[in-house]
């Protein structure tokens, strides 16, 4: 009994170790900003942003999060978003004020990649960010 029950618990170890929990970074955006508006996760993680437009500034003012770096990942999105590739080539989720949406994906290449609003001048306004993408295992 005692072996099995070492057994059960190894294998349950082993297999935590082996898939990592998602990484929940929530992101508020609004006239003109992203909060907090540097994400940072590692290489291999499986990160979910959870996205929320707050924009109560300007009623029915929708807001985007684009990136090259999404081009590089597989992207899962749900929730109320709607998603594209901009004239840039940049991939995006546009959510509309007062809805959220889920974007999970795993990070492949460590560095900075910038994102920002794809909508009409929202970036030349502020609404800019950064994901830091360390190495695996690396703790700033």
């Amino acid at each position: 009994m005692l072996l099995a029950t070492a057994l059960l618990f190894g294998t349950q170890w082993t297999t935590s170790a082996q898939t990592p929990p998602a990484r929940v970074i929530k992101v508020s955006m609004t006239s003109f900003k992203y909060d907090p508006g540097v994400l940072t996760m590692n290489v291999g993680d499986k990160v979910t942003l959870d996205i929320t437009n707050d924009d109560k500034t300007h009623p029915g003012r929708a807001h985007s999060v684009a990136s090259p770096m999404f081009s590089a990942v597989d992207l899962t999105v749900t929730g109320d978003a709607k998603q594209g590739v901009a004239k840039d080539g940049w991939k995006y989720v546009l959510v509309d004020e007062g809805k959220e949406a889920q974007v999970s994906f795993v990070p492949k290449d460590a560095g900075q990649f910038n994102f920002l609003c794809e909508q009409y001048n929202h970036a030349s306004l502020g609404q800019v960010g950064t994901f830091v993408v360390w190495p695996a295992g690396y703790k700033p």
